[in-house]
Order: structure tokens, then C-alpha cells, then sequence
């Protein structure tokens, strides 16, 4: 165990942590559940295409973060504006920094989340523990509790054969999710989210604290969810809308010469396109790509950049209803 005084640092490095969160996600559908949780790079839908099979397509972003623990001795900065918020720190608390570019000296990784979150569904998720032992105990499972062995199968009268099934993996309870509040447009030296098992989210270093209801990973996956059939309204994101705010996440614009070379670089990277190719990269992605390949350079550009997760809910028609 890592000590700092009395801060406990995460025993586990932040790949770790995604890993079994995945591991979660594809247990959640193996073999006859109905969620399904992969990236697009990951999935085999690249081969298959989405024209006139997929009725409803939702984009999905993570910036996944490692929790350090301050034990109820911890009496920091942190802890003293968390008091100045009404919360008690009796329990001590769990809290992750935000990322603060090395080149432009701002927090990009944080503000492009918040621009994400304007036009589909965007949040931190972090783990409300730090060691090393759960983590392991997630990914293998070997945590026998009653919870392992009842999934909960939800039926909606209002649109008969739709089934909502979401199994009790507790890797999901036990990571919090926080939505990007507000853009940072200062340069401080840094800021950060604190948090309790019971919520009591605040940001700081102006220590705001949060008036939204609390919500695990398991709360926000399933919201997605039944999102989808919110009055049997289907959605379909061919992936246009998220790439019109890709300009102003690198601040350019789709004149920039920078910007349309950054794009075929990465167009090159991914196989869709020779380094000898000279057409209108904008032309090119928003009638030429497929939905597919689309969010393929999407997560390529958001993972490689600002280490966000893309994750796509994707529904088939019939019954099953798949999340990739």
C-alpha cells in the first residue's frame, strides 16, 4: 500500500481499471443477456455495417480516473473546503485531479468532455476503492455474494416485447460517475473532483459542490438504456453530430491546414485512406465514410488525444437489445 501521510494512492494503474470494467461489460452479456458494452475497434459490427439493421445508435464517452483515499485524519485543503460545502468527512473521502495539458496549459481533457456531454452523454467514472485487491477480485469474480446469482429482468407494459436486463455486476455499483459540471477556463495549478461512497460530490479548487442525485456506472449505462425506448422513440447517430464540435476541441477550424492534416494522419492510421491521398478530408468523412468507420476515427481521435473512451448503444430490431 502506497502511503502519503494520510492519502492512500491507488494501488492499480488506470489500464487496469478499464480492463475490468470491459470485463464487466461483456459479462453482462454473455451468453443471453441483452446489453452489450465494446468499443467500435473491438467489435466485429465494423464488418457487418449498420444500414437497415441498427434501428437506434447512441454515442457514449468515459474519461475513466484512479481514486486516491484521504483517511478521516486527512485534514488538507481539500478536506477544509469539503467542510466549507456542508459535507462531513467522517469516513474520509475519495478524489481524482483533473488533466492539465503540458503544452497548452489548459485543462483540454476535462473541456473536451464537457463540449461531449452537450451533444450525447459524457462522464468521469472512477472506483470507490484504491487497492489492488479489489480490482483483482472484480476481474476474476471471486467474490461470491448473493448478488452474483439473481439478474433482474424488466418488462415494459407500454411496448410489449421489450425486455430491460442489466445483471448485478458489482464492479458497476462500486464506480461513481460524475458529469463535467461547467467548463475551466482558468490556468490554475490544478483542480479536482472529491467524492463519498454516499456521493457528496464536490469540485475544487473553488469548492462547488454538486445538487444532482449520485449515480454508479451501473445507474448511468442503464439510464442510456432506457433512454432509447423512452417513448418508443428510437435515435440514430450516424456519427456527423459529434464530428461538427471536433474543430473546436482542437481550436481550429475545417479550414485549417493543421487540422484537415491531423484528420488524414489519423484516416492513414486507421487503413481508411493511402498516405498519397489528396481529397477534401470534410468531404470525405461526412459523405464518404460509413456510420461505422465514422466512430471508428471518432474514438481513434478522442483516445489517442485526450484518452476518452467511445462506447456506442446500438439497437437491433426485434428483442434484443445490444450496446457496444
Amino acid at each position: 500500500m502506497q502511503n502519503v501521510g494520510f492519502k492512500r494512492l491507488p494501488e492499480f494503474i488506470e489500464e487496469d481499471y478499464i480492463s475490468a470494467i470491459e470485463t464487466a461489460f461483456t459479462r453482462c452479456t454473455y451468453p443471453n443477456y441483452f446489453i452489450e458494452i465494446s468499443r467500435i475497434s473491438q467489435d466485429d459490427e465494423n464488418d457487418l455495417g449498420y444500414d437497415g439493421v441498427i434501428t437506434s445508435l447512441v454515442p457514449l464517452y468515459v474519461q475513466f480516473k484512479r481514486s486516491t483515499f484521504h483517511t478521516p485524519q486527512f485534514h488538507g485543503r481539500t478536506a477544509h473546503q469539503r467542510t466549507s460545502c456542508g459535507f462531513q468527512n467522517r469516513s474520509g473521502f475519495f478524489s481524482f485531479n483533473l488533466h492539465k495539458d503540458r503544452n497548452s496549459k489548459r485543462f483540454d481533457q476535462h473541456n473536451t468532455l464537457y463540449t461531449l456531454s452537450q451533444v450525447a452523454r459524457a462522464v468521469y467514472a472512477a472506483p470507490l476503492f484504491y487497492k489492488r485487491s479489489d480490482l483483482s477480485q472484480f476481474k476474476e469474480q471471486s467474490r461470491l455474494y448473493p448478488w452474483r446469482y439473481e439478474d433482474v429482468l424488466i418488462l415494459d407494459a407500454s411496448l410489449p416485447g421489450r425486455v430491460f436486463a442489466f445483471p448485478r455486476m458489482r464492479v458497476l455499483f462500486d464506480s461513481i460517475t460524475i458529469p463535467p459540471h461547467a467548463p475551466i477556463t482558468d490556468r490554475a495549478a490544478s483542480h479536482e473532483y472529491s467524492y463519498t461512497r454516499n456521493g457528496d460530490i464536490c469540485f475544487h479548487s473553488e469548492p462547488t459542490p454538486f445538487d444532482t442525485p449520485v449515480k454508479s456506472l451501473h445507474d448511468f449505462i442503464l439510464e442510456v438504456v432506457q433512454s432509447v425506448f423512452d417513448k418508443d422513440r428510437h435515435h440514430f447517430d450516424d456519427g456527423r453530430m459529434v464530428f461538427e464540435i471536433i474543430p473546436d476541441l482542437y481550436h481550429a477550424n475545417w479550414r485549417s491546414r493543421n487540422f484537415k492534416s491531423m484528420l488524414k494522419s489519423y484516416l492513414v492510421g486507421i487503413d481508411k485512406i493511402p498516405s498519397t491521398w489528396t481529397g477534401d478530408i470534410h468531404e470525405y468523412i461526412f459523405r464518404e465514410l460509413d456510420t461505422a468507420d465514422r466512430f471508428l476515427l471518432l474514438e481513434a481521435l478522442l483516445l489517442q488525444d485526450f484518452s476518452i473512451v467511445q462506447y456506442v448503444l446500438r439497437v437491433l430490431p426485434g428483442e434484443r437489445v445490444v450496446a457496444s
